[in-house]
């Protein structure tokens, strides 16, 4: 579901991601050959709604979420030949730090993408969830700017993207 809100001077293009509960009943008049009334009923299993526009940003870098909610990220490596076998991904807080730790080398050309709202990871498009070291973090991006960086990020380059968010 797609709408824009209008907030004092700022417009903002907002998306959230709904699920049919149910098959709908239309109701038809078989004279008029007209559809008379319709129903669905939607449920949103995620309590975000989100910018339309994606954001995107490339290595070691500052993140912006404009918005009041913590956002998941989607994390995607592709190797420009052979990786580290201990590749850090890290969201620095104030608190301290969340890490996702990749345990395994990536061949040249091969891409991992990481999705922290599915928890899951996808070698060459199939799932590889065990290529995470145990003490990762499924970290989202919490409101303002994060830092986003690496270690042993050699013959690689990571693409973070992520939509701001808002509770519905």
């Amino acid at each position: 579901l797609k709408w824009t809100e209008t907030v004092g001077s700022t417009s903002r293009a907002f998306q959230i991601y709904l699920k049919a509960q149910e098959t709908p009943v239309i109701e038809q008049d078989s004279f008029a050959g007209l559809v008379r009334d319709a129903r669905l009923k939607l449920k949103a299993m995620d309590p975000r709604k989100y910018l339309q526009t994606q954001t995107t940003v490339t290595g070691a870098s500052g993140a912006v979420n404009t918005g009041t909610y913590d956002t998941p990220i989607l994390i995607t490596i592709t190797a420009s030949g052979a990786t580290s076998t201990a590749l850090t991904l890290i969201r620095i807080k104030s608190t301290g730090y969340d890490a996702i730790y990749v345990t395994t080398a990536l061949a040249n050309n091969e891409s991992l993408v990481i999705d922290t709202w599915n928890h899951s990871v996808k070698l060459n498009n199939v799932e590889k969830r065990g290529l995470l070291g145990n003490n990762s973090i499924w970290f989202t991006l919490s409101p303002g700017t994060n830092i986003l960086t690496y270690n042993n990020g050699a013959n690689m380059t990571i693409t973070w993207k992520y939509n701001s968010s808002w509770p519905i």
